[in-house]
């Protein structure tokens, strides 16, 4: 079970649209507040990276930076307030509305994978005639 979850380090799943939210995680608080940092997206592409803008609207500051064949959205999010909640759900549309699979967030020094809630984790389990669980399922 350990490497398992090892596999899923820096993978962060978002939870389907019915889910019951979850308690305020005030330990967790702690990474994201402080220095006022970048948060940068990775857009697969041109269309992609105009719909998260547009989705977007004036909520954060932003550049637009073109890196080849993906766009990287960099947003200066305001210091000391709760933006992350928003940037999460903004993500979670954008993924929807795309659709993508998943979407790359940089956060100074870390990156992360967000998952959609549309997409499967292929994990294999003990006991499980297919030999996977799904995102949905419980550990």
């Amino acid at each position: 079970m350990m490497s398992e979850l090892a596999a899923l380090e820096g993978v962060v799943e978002f939870a389907l649209p019915g889910a019951a939210p979850l308690e305020s995680a005030g330990a967790t608080r702690g990474v994201w507040e402080g220095k006022p940092a970048t948060v940068e997206i990775v857009a697969p592409d041109r269309f992609c990276a105009h719909l998260f803008c547009e989705l977007m609207g004036s909520l954060f500051p932003f550049e637009l930076v073109g890196t080849g064949a993906s766009w990287v959205i960099r947003l200066r999010p305001p210091p000391g307030s709760a933006w992350e909640g928003r940037l999460l759900l903004l993500v979670q549309r954008w993924l929807e509305a795309c659709p993508l699979p998943c979407a790359t967030i940089g956060y100074g020094s870390r990156r992360y994978v967000f998952r959609s809630a549309l997409t499967h984790t292929g994990i294999p389990i003990e006991g499980d005639r297919t030999g996977f669980q799904t995102s949905r399922s419980p550990w």
